[in-house]
């Protein structure tokens, strides 16, 4: 009996997943001491790796026209309004790796890991609502990715679908999948090269 491609990508994604989850700048969310400071240097990662990555997803569903089911939601919206109001700043850039996506099969395997983080954002939601921090934040990034409507078993269950139908090398979207959880994992692990300052340093320097 064939394996469907969607058990196949959880197969093959998870060690990736565990340690992406592992990194201590996505650990500490979990933390019922979360410190400001910790939750703003989160978002601000998802920030500077989205703000790059956005127009480049933007122009792969341009060129690709992927199916409905598939287009990778804008993510930069909902963290810039949420950076916009943070205390901190960088004083050093981090370095995220561009994706590359030249086909169709890599662009579903970025959105089975982009779309996948909804999941994961209802539960983060949840435990950062229960913290001392909803006094001062109103978790603009992970409200938006909880409020939307996508079933990730419908989700998989049209991705095999399109798969069934003979049009698309599954290994190529494991592959892209992979990639996408390998670049996410190279830019969140750059906490130690990064300094975060309070804005009012920068106002008074």
């Amino acid at each position: 009996m064939l394996i469907p491609l969607s058990e196949q990508l959880k197969q093959a994604t998870s060690p990736y997943h565990r340690q992406l989850d592992q990194l201590p700048v996505l650990k500490k969310l979990l933390s019922p001491t979360l410190s400001a400071s910790e939750y703003e240097t989160a978002m601000l990662f998802f920030y500077h790796c989205f703000s790059q990555w956005q127009p480049m997803l933007e122009q792969a569903a341009e060129q690709l026209k992927p199916p409905a089911f598939a287009h990778i939601d804008n993510q930069l919206a909902a963290l810039t309004a949420e950076v916009n109001n943070f205390e901190y700043y960088f004083t050093s850039a981090l370095s995220a790796p561009q994706p590359i996506i030249p086909k169709m099969e890599t662009y579903l395997g970025y959105s089975y890991v982009l779309t996948g983080s909804q999941v994961g954002a209802r539960f983060i939601l949840k435990r950062l609502q229960k913290s001392a921090l909803t006094e001062h934040y109103g978790f603009d990034y992970y409200r938006h990715l909880s409020q939307e409507t996508i079933d990730i078993q419908e989700w998989k269950a049209q991705l095999d679908s399109l798969v069934n139908q003979g049009n698309f090398e599954s290994q190529a979207i494991i592959d892209g999948a992979i990639q996408c959880f390998t670049q996410l994992i190279t830019c969140f692990k750059q906490e130690s090269t990064l300094t975060v300052n309070p804005k009012k340093a920068l106002a008074s320097a």
